[in-house]
């Protein structure tokens, strides 16, 4: 026997088992178009708006600027507590 068909033969009952405790589900149409609802995306005017709105950019550039300053800070203060500093 070689190897793959040795894998596929430890497998198939694996594969029995998933697949009569995994069975497919149908959601609801009620479910769907809520969910559908709630994750629309932007239309591309507004993406268009936001990118010519200084006080969104000042926010958006404040926000990657603290982010950034904040894991650096995290890492150093790993760093001195676990005792790998100079």
């Amino acid at each position: 026997m070689t190897l793959n068909t040795e894998n596929q033969n430890n497998l198939s009952p694996l594969e029995l088992q998933i697949a009569s405790t995994l069975k497919p589900v149908k959601p609801s149409p009620g479910f769907v178009t809520t969910t559908r609802r709630k994750f629309n995306f932007a239309s591309p005017t507004i993406v268009a708006q936001r990118v010519t709105d200084k006080h969104f950019l000042l926010i958006l550039l404040a926000s990657c600027i603290g982010t950034a300053l904040a894991v650096i800070s995290f890492t150093r203060l790993f760093f001195y507590l676990s005792g790998r500093s100079k």
